[in-house]
């Protein structure tokens, strides 16, 4: 229906809430999860809703994780335009904790929410990671999205076995690779990345290296030439049901490589507040939330998307930005 709508120039019809309310909501992040919610406070009435992005531009990483080829930025600008045209305004540029702080903001109005995502990518925690020439994945794709200078020469290696890898080894081919390698320490049957992506990754000439895991960046003159990696066989299941990788004593090789591009996982990041806020946070600096209301242990702020669940799936950040409108709705009307 969305398509027929933009192919046939129809507009939308907005959902303007017959009773408006007065209190101010600031949402950090202008991603999934933070534009959903911002979209379902307007409906619910509320007139005084800013968005705050770090980026130029809104999006998160609907537009600079997800590559244009998946997502076309036009229907996303759409969807966008659509938002805002219920009153929701979107400060781009804007750094919490550096153009504006916390204290700020939380000082400012009646209702946070955190939607920040999970930008900064994990270490694959090898040797030599730090050398010149090893990137994350996903600021590989934010570069690529903004049009910024990205590595595009040579032979690329990319680590990881999720979608974003795809992402990663798909559009390293698009910028313009000579070769690109992928490495994953299980099969392909326990990849973690959607089947129809890995499909398309082989269609276009991305070469899989399943059973292998990295052991060390290989540096010479301080520079990345290559990965030392070693041969893995399946033993018993972990805790995710999957069999765990074992390594094959004796079968290290070198595979070169003139970039490598880390996409294991990624983190939030958090220091946009800091210990006196008194925020709990998980295992991948995400912030805890009561699962059904995203409320944080902090009165007034709420958290959604994947600065709450750790990185997941964009729907189920869209998913949690309505529940997280939901409750502050709630929480405003002391319901």
């Amino acid at each position: 229906m969305a398509d027929y709508e933009i192919d046939n120039d129809v507009e939308p019809r907005l959902f303007l809430a017959a009773d408006t309310h007065p209190e101010k909501i600031a949402i950090l992040g202008a991603g999934p999860s933070g534009l959903t919610c911002a979209y379902h406070l307007a409906r619910f009435g509320y007139q005084n809703i800013v968005v705050y992005e770090a980026l130029d531009q809104p999006g998160g990483m609907f537009r600079v994780g997800i590559p244009e080829y998946r997502l076309p930025w036009e229907i996303l600008s759409k969807d966008i335009e659509f938002i805002t045209k219920h009153g929701v305004e979107i400060k781009c540029g804007v750094r919490v904790g550096k153009d504006i702080t916390f204290d700020e903001i939380k000082k400012n109005n009646d209702a946070v929410l955190i939607a920040i995502g999970a930008h900064n990518g994990m270490s694959m925690r090898v040797a030599n990671e730090e050398a010149e020439g090893v990137f994350e994945g996903v600021k590989f794709l934010r570069d690529a999205a903004l049009g910024n200078p990205v590595p595009n020469k040579g032979k690329a290696i990319v680590v990881g076995g999720g979608n974003v890898a795809m992402d990663v080894a798909r559009t390293s081919i698009r910028v313009g690779f000579d070769e690109v390698n992928l490495l994953y320490r299980r099969t392909r049957k326990e990849m973690p990345a959607s089947p129809w992506e890995v499909d398309a990754a082989e269609h276009e000439a991305v070469n899989f290296h399943f059973l292998v895991a990295p052991q060390e960046v290989v540096v010479e003159g301080g520079k990345a030439v290559g990965m030392k990696c070693l041969k893995m066989e399946l033993g018993e299941p972990d805790a995710s049901g999957r069999r765990s990788p074992v390594p094959i004593e004796g079968s290290e090789f070198v595979m070169e490589a003139d970039t490598i591009f880390a996409a294991i996982g990624q983190v939030t990041d958090n220091t946009l507040v800091d210990e006196k806020h008194g925020f709990k946070f998980g295992r991948k600096f995400n912030f805890e939330v009561n699962p059904k209301t995203f409320e944080t242990n902090v009165e007034g702020v709420f958290a959604s998307g994947d600065a709450a669940t750790g990185a997941n799936i964009a729907i189920r950040a869209c998913a949690g930005g309505k529940t997280a409108a939901e409750s502050i709705h709630k929480y405003l009307r002391g319901k």
